[in-house]
């Protein structure tokens, strides 16, 4: 059955935006700008599939992030940042989440 895992009143994610899982399946990465002024910067967010708060995991932008996309072994996180007046462009960052054992 399906269910809500994060519901946020002031949310102001994009159809673009997209989402991505984990390599471990236990939780999705989404973009999130939690408020629309101005100057507001959009960050990357985890929520667990199994409940939980939303995390923010600290990488910010202030373009809008959209496709998101974990590589396989987990280390890298790619994504377009586009807006702000600035071409749209591709970014990598790498080590964004720690580790997990296999």
């Amino acid at each position: 059955p399906s269910r809500t895992l994060f519901r946020d009143v002031n949310f102001t994610g994009s159809r673009y935006s997209g989402l991505a899982w984990t390599n471990d399946k236990r939780s999705v990465i989404f973009a999130r700008t939690p408020d629309a002024s101005a100057g507001a910067t959009t960050a990357f967010w985890k929520v667990p599939v199994d409940g939980g708060p939303a995390e923010n995991l600290g990488i910010s932008s202030p373009r809008m992030i959209r496709f998101p996309s974990i590589d396989p072994k987990g280390g890298r996180l790619m994504f377009e940042g586009a807006g702000g007046g600035a071409e749209p462009a591709i970014w990598v960052v790498e080590n964004f989440l720690p580790r997990t054992p296999r």
